[in-house]
């Protein structure tokens, strides 16, 4: 007995071809809800913010590769695979950004608290003569605060940077105003002291560096003119003396100054003039004439 059978091969095949599609579909619809799920999962608002654009395309492309799915399965497979490594660089770079973004807020917040505490503490300094300076620190913090409240962290870095430097300059102009009165105030009380009519203190307007002028006068015909610069630095001519006797009222000025008001002279820089000259009353001061008042 003898049997004969026949394998349509033509039917088999067909029939794989729609187990193997029924596979990709499944692979499809696994891959669809697993794609969701991940878009589903970026809960940070950072992140949510900064990848929001790349989400929406990809949420986009997830719908429009499920419609595809079951009338073309292969296509849509292709597809779905590259949405879902599209999907992930989209998060990667949101996470990525958003750390970038948190060390950037903390910078600038740090940054920010730092300058203010700096501000309040340089503007306890009650002589004027830095507030110009503080005023405009003062501005560009306020700036800064307004930039932070917006999340442009980077820009806030950007307008406090160098502050310190601009409130260093406001504490030395007032250290220096400081200086500079103290100085003013020994030469006046000295002159009187010696007797001399005192002219000022004056402030040029005239020239730009807001040089103090004091002249003290004598009977005598004896002139001392003294400028004292922002810096406390002294320059000054001595007129009507004869020869080298300018010098001993020098000293007494010197010395009167270090013992009643504390202000130390450094090394001076004198320029004898002709006493002809001297007698004559010359306007310019002599060359090097100055000394730093400490």
């Amino acid at each position: 007995m003898s049997l004969f059978g026949f394998i349509d091969v033509r039917l088999l095949r067909e029939q794989m071809q729609r187990m193997r599609l029924d596979q990709v579909k499944a692979q499809v619809q696994s891959l669809l809800t697993g794609c969701r799920g991940t878009v589903a999962s970026v809960r940070d608002p950072a992140e949510q913010q900064l990848a929001a654009k790349g989400l929406a395309a990809v949420q986009k492309e997830l719908s429009r590769i499920a419609g595809d799915a079951e009338s073309r399965p292969d296509q849509a497979l292709k597809s779905v695979k590259a949405c879902q490594k599209n999907l992930h660089t989209v998060i990667a770079e949101a996470r990525k950004a958003a750390k970038q973004w948190s060390d950037e807020r903390a910078r600038a917040e740090a940054l920010l608290a730092e300058n203010q505490a700096k501000l309040q503490a340089a503007a306890r300094d009650p002589n004027p003569a830095g507030q110009p300076l503080l005023a405009k620190v003062e501005d560009q913090i306020e700036e800064a605060r307004s930039l932070c409240e917006q999340g442009r962290y980077a820009q806030t870095v950007k307008t406090l940077t160098g502050l310190e430097t601009q409130m260093e300059k406001a504490n030395k102009a007032s250290f220096d105003e400081t200086v500079r009165r103290k100085v003013v105030g020994g030469l006046l009380a000295t002159f009187q002291t010696m007797g001399f009519v005192v002219e000022g203190p004056n402030v040029d307007p005239d020239r730009p560096d807001g040089v103090v002028t004091m002249v003290g006068r004598m009977p005598s015909g004896k002139t001392a003119r003294f400028e004292v610069s922002q810096d406390g630095k002294l320059k000054f001519d001595l007129h009507g003396y004869e020869g080298r006797s300018c010098g001993s009222d020098l000293a007494t000025i010197e010395k009167t100054m270090q013992a009643a008001f504390g202000i130390q002279f450094g090394p001076p820089q004198i320029t004898w003039k002709n006493p002809d000259k001297i007698a004559k009353g010359a306007k310019d001061l002599p060359a090097g004439s100055h000394r730093q008042g400490v």
